[in-house]
C-alpha cells in the first residue's frame, strides 16, 4: 500500500541575490496569507540541494536564484489539529487553505524565529526581502485519498472585504486569535476575450 501523502512541497527558485546581500546561511521565512480567508502562517523553508539541514541551513544558491522548499498540508481538521503548529512550521510544514491563492513575502533571520518587533531593540527581529511577488495556487486533485467528505471548495459570502493583513506579534508564526480577522472575502476576477 502507498504511504498516505498529507500535502505537496513546492521548490522555489526565488533570485534573492539581486534583492538582498546576505549570507546563505541565514533562515528565510515565508510569510503565507490565504485571499479568500486571510488565514496567516509563517514557515522556515528547507535549504534543498544545500545543506539539507533544517537546524543548520546553507541554502542552495548562486547568481541567478536561491533554492528553497516547504510544504503545504492538505487543511482538513484533523491534519491542522496535529500539524498546524510552530514546530512543525519550524520543520517546513505549513496547513493552509485548499482551493485558495496564497501570497507569500519572505523574511530572513539569523535563527529559526518568527519574531516581527520588540520592545527590546537588541533583539533580532525578522527583515524584509523585499521586491519578491510569490503567489501558489493551491488545488487538490478530487480524488485525492486525504478529502474524504471534506469539500474541495467553499465560498463564505461577506458584505466587508476591508480586512487588514495581520502579521504574527508572536515567535508562533500565527496571529494571536484575538489578532486574526478570518472574515474576509477577497475575489478573483477571471476575464475572458
Amino acid at each position: 500500500m502507498a504511504p498516505t501523502v498529507l500535502g505537496g512541497s513546492i521548490t522555489f527558485y526565488e533570485n534573492l541575490n539581486s534583492l538582498v546581500d546576505i549570507p546563505n546561511t541565514k533562515y528565510i521565512i515565508a510569510l503565507c496569507r490565504s485571499r479568500k480567508t486571510n488565514i496567516t502562517r509563517c514557515v522556515t523553508t528547507f535549504p534543498v540541494g544545500g545543506s539539507n539541514d533544517i537546524d543548520n541551513p546553507v541554502y542552495f544558491n548562486n547568481d541567478r536564484f536561491w533554492k528553497f522548499r516547504f510544504t503545504f498540508l492538505f487543511a482538513k481538521k484533523s491534519i491542522r489539529t496535529f500539524y498546524d503548529n510552530s514546530v512543525n512550521r519550524k520543520l517546513s510544514l505549513v496547513c493552509m487553505p485548499t482551493d485558495d491563492t496564497i501570497d507569500i513575502d519572505l523574511y530572513y533571520h539569523s535563527s529559526n524565529s518568527y519574531l516581527f518587533s520588540s520592545a527590546d531593540p537588541s533583539q533580532e527581529v525578522l527583515t524584509k526581502i523585499e521586491g519578491t511577488n510569490i503567489v501558489v495556487n493551491l488545488k487538490a486533485k478530487e480524488d485525492y485519498v486525504q478529502i474524504g467528505d471534506f469539500p474541495v471548495s467553499y465560498f463564505t459570502q461577506y458584505n466587508n472585504n476591508d480586512v487588514a493583513p495581520i502579521i504574527p506579534s508572536t515567535d508562533s508564526g500565527q496571529p494571536a486569535s484575538d489578532q486574526e480577522e478570518l472574515n474576509a472575502q477577497y475575489g478573483t476576477q477571471t476575464y475572458e476575450v
